[in-house]
């Protein structure tokens, strides 16, 4: 630090200052980076991909509603119309997967699924849940839409058979009843049945028992033809008693999605219950109700066979074949019913598991996000804390090096203060020397001072001997103005003497001049003949007047001379 000059020092400040910001600043700069990019990753990565997973998760919760189509009011158009709508919602969600499988999100595919181990048994992350989800969407879903199509269209047929074949079964029973009368009169006649007989009762009671006339005779219960219409009554209520169920069934449906398990699997609630378990027991009683109509159209069989006539054979067979038909397409509609909801449920089974999947996906953005924002926070108060400490740190490291520079500019400043002030207000030692130690500025400002001191020191010396012989000198001169003073004083005195002739002198010629021009005056009124007489005369008055003058002056200057 000895070697260095001032600006040098300053230099060495300024470079240390600059060094010092400069780091700062490029730690700032890093720390910031990384805040941004946290920022950057919290509001533009998660969250686009937040928004597209949400847009993802509204066209899959309508799924379930779209299939409604399929199960009210059904016709090949609303069916058709509602597979189309499907697939512009399976569309849209497989180009939403598209994009949150796209490169933009490669970091938040990596991210682990939260709840994916309860569903899977292992770690799972979010690429590969979406994955699995495009899966199920392609390899199940879409076929099965197919599937639901394809079964509402024969429910629908189904159902059209069998409402068309109900009221042909009441017309056909009608027109059994109404030949009722000639059966049982010509079997009376063919059987030989009278009045009281055992087997009169008992056939009266199969044709007319409860009815009136009748009434004590049997019970309503062994009239057939009251078992007949009870069991197209029973019919056409299992036929409502499904159409509601089913109504119901696509209230639930549309209403929300099942519960699942954990392992995505459908729950065992009143929706699984009153479905599949309520359709099996539809066909039950439907072949309950089936085989009881065997047996009483069996019993029929028996009395119009026996009597062979043509139109009530006919009137049976027509009511026997309509009855089988509308039996045969109630089993058709009940299958056909079980097959759609059975694949309804199976659609809401994997549409539950796609919701699970996008609800655990979401929850795994939202802990990211909170990650994120967290991170952001702290990253943000541990900025703060770096900024304030490498700027105490700058401060001290610029403060320390400060006063260093400054202690060695000021240590030999004030040491010259101090020699320059003894020598100011002391006793003026001049040889007092200041320690030439720096070889910068300060160190040729010590050692010029040093020179400065030793001219003075040698100047004082040479002023002292100078003095000595201007003293000697003045002596000298003192006795040289002396005499000089003395010789003066005498020629004062002769010049006075001298003034005094010259006084005389003037008035001698003064008088003179009066005495020639009195002359002058006397010859003004002579006659022209005396002018050159006069003139003469007054030429050589004159002559000799400067001549005395002239003389006299010589010989006054030489006396005072002298």
């Amino acid at each position: 630090m000895k070697g260095l000059t001032i600006s040098r020092k300053l230099l060495l400040i300024f470079a240390v200052n600059v060094i010092v910001i400069g780091a700062i600043a490029a730690i700032v700069f890093q720390s910031f980076q990384d805040l941004s990019d946290s920022i950057t990753y919290s509001s533009s990565t998660v969250g686009n991909y937040k928004a597209d997973l949400d847009e993802l998760r509204s066209e899959q919760s309508r799924l379930e509603a779209l299939t409604q189509p399929f199960y009210l009011n059904v016709t090949p158009e609303s069916v058709k119309e509602a597979k189309y709508t499907l697939g512009v919602a399976l569309e849209n969600i497989d180009q939403s997967m598209g994009k949150l499988l796209g490169a933009e999100y490669e970091s938040v595919r990596n991210l682990v699924v939260i709840g994916g181990i309860e569903r899977t048994m292992r770690p799972m992350i979010m690429g590969e849940e979406l994955k699995a989800i495009q899966s199920v969407l392609k390899e199940s879903i879409t076929p099965m839409i197919d599937s639901m199509a394809s079964s509402a269209l024969k429910q629908a047929v189904n159902e059209g058979k069998l409402s068309a074949s109900l009221p042909d079964v009441a017309v056909a029973f009608g027109d059994f009843r109404a030949v009722r009368k000639r059966l049982i009169f010509l079997y009376r006649r063919k059987a030989g049945l009278v009045t009281g007989m055992p087997e009169y009762k008992k056939f009266m009671a199969a044709m007319m028992g409860g009815e009136k006339g009748h009434q004590a005779a049997s019970t309503l219960d062994d009239n057939l033809f009251y078992q007949l219409e009870k069991q197209i009554e029973e019919l056409n209520a299992l036929l409502a008693e499904g159409e509601g169920d089913r109504s119901k069934r696509m209230v639930v449906a549309v209403g929300g999605v099942q519960s699942l398990d954990k392992s995505g699997n459908a729950e065992k609630d009143s929706r699984v219950d009153t479905g599949l378990g309520r359709f099996d027991q539809f066909l039950l009683d439907h072949q309950a109700l089936r085989a009881r109509y065997v047996t009483t159209k069996n019993k029929f069989r028996d009395y119009v066979s026996s009597i062979n006539n043509v139109q009530v054979s006919s009137a049976y067979k027509t009511f026997d074949r309509r009855t089988l038909k509308a039996f045969k397409a109630m089993e058709s509609h009940i299958k056909s019913s079980k097959r759609s909801e059975d694949l309804s449920d199976e659609f809401a089974i994997l549409n539950a598991k796609l919701s699970g999947g996008l609800a655990d996906l979401n929850r795994t953005i939202e802990a990211e996000r909170q990650r994120v924002s967290e991170g952001i926070l702290s990253d943000g108060q541990d900025f703060l804390q770096v900024l304030i400490g490498l700027a105490v740190i700058g401060a001290l490291i610029s403060l320390m090096i400060g006063l260093f520079v400054k202690r060695s500019i000021t240590r030999p400043v004030d040491e010259l203060v101090k020699v320059a002030k003894d020598i100011a207000q002391g006793e003026g030692d001049l040889t007092k020397r200041l320690s030439v130690s720096e070889t910068g500025e300060l160190g040729q400002l010590s050692g010029w001072f040093n020179s400065f001191l030793q001219r003075l020191s040698d100047l004082i010396v040479e002023i002292k001997d100078f003095a000595g012989n201007i003293e000697h000198a003045s002596q000298e001169i003192a006795s040289g103005n002396k005499d000089l003073s003395e010789r003066t004083h005498r020629q004062s005195a002769a010049l006075q003497e001298t003034a005094s002739s010259m006084e005389q002198m003037n008035s001698i010629i003064q008088n003179s001049a009066e005495d020639a021009k009195k002359a002058f005056e006397r010859t003004q009124d002579s006659q022209a003949t005396v002018d050159d007489s006069r003139s003469n005369l007054l030429t050589a008055v004159q002559e000799r007047a400067r001549k005395n003058g002239r003389s006299s002056c010589s010989a006054e200057m030489r006396r005072v001379a002298n």
